[in-house]
């Protein structure tokens, strides 16, 4: 949020991809969809959630969303500091409406006058502040993001359960194991095993719950863990150990079947 109370923005995963692994943040995220269908794991369950929806999700809770089977999505997204948290009562007022009786994150849906009426505070809370002047810009942020609270909390009571997906929800779990333990070698018996199912099962809900294979995404969350280190100037040989790949020359081979460049490549770019 780069130090700001409150800030709105217009996100799209232009290449259909998705974010590698479960993450949580230091701040109030209201996600609402405005385009594509979702697939939402939080630590309340794991969620179905298309155009006009709401993914609702509180601070130091893990989340996990993408675009189902990798289709292209685009979402507006609310967020509040905890600094601002005093100044929205709504947060604890509605607190189990917005976030769920657990306080674990949900997803609601939202009416069709309800989406246009929160699309558009969003997007006046986007305006640049050299628009309006850093004062008035502040108080009219704190208005539209109570009224955004307001008006989907009034929804929020009903909706939770009609959004549960059926499929297996150990494979929230089996996703934040393999977010910790990425840099151990790791076949899907392994995983299997720790989660107490057979490795055809645990392969077959993964599939069907997250829409790509087991081992596409393990490879996807080592080589993205792998850029970013190769960014911050890391040695080639303390990153392919860093992110799993065991050695240098496995690490290159995955790596450009991946990306389509070298690891020096990708430098470069």
């Amino acid at each position: 949020m780069s130090g700001k109370l409150i800030s709105a923005d217009t996100y799209q995963n232009s290449d259909g991809g998705r974010m590698q692994d479960f993450h949580c943040h230091d701040y109030y995220e209201l996600s609402l969809i405005l385009d594509g269908d979702m697939t939402v794991m939080l630590e309340s369950g794991t969620y179905k959630a298309g155009a006009g929806c709401v993914i609702m999700s509180p601070p130091f809770v893990d989340h996990f969303i993408f675009g189902s089977n990798n289709k292209l999505y685009r979402r507006k997204n609310l967020l509040i500091s905890l600094t601002a948290q005093k100044e929205f009562p709504e947060l604890n007022k509605y607190s189990d409406a917005l976030f769920g009786a657990n306080g674990r994150g949900t997803v609601v849906a939202l009416n069709e006058e309800c989406v246009k009426r929160v699309e558009m505070l969003l997007e006046l809370i986007e305006t640049p502040e050299n628009v309006l002047g850093k004062e008035i810009k502040t108080d009219r942020d704190r208005m539209c993001a109570g009224l955004v609270l307001n008006l989907i909390s009034a929804q929020c009571d009903k909706l939770e359960s009609d959004f549960a997906l059926e499929a297996e929800n150990y494979i929230c779990a089996v996703l934040r194991y393999i977010s910790e333990n990425f840099a151990s070698s790791m076949t899907a018996a392994e995983i299997a095993e720790q989660f107490y199912v057979s490795r055809t099962k645990l392969m077959t809900d993964f599939k069907k719950a997250v829409g790509t294979t087991l081992s596409k995404h393990i490879t996807s969350l080592r080589v993205e863990r792998a850029k970013a280190l190769l960014l911050d100037g890391a040695v080639i040989d303390e990153i392919a150990d860093a992110c799993g790949f065991g050695d240098t020359s496995n690490f290159f081979r995955v790596f450009k079947a991946t990306t389509g460049t070298t690891p020096r490549g990708y430098c470069k770019l």
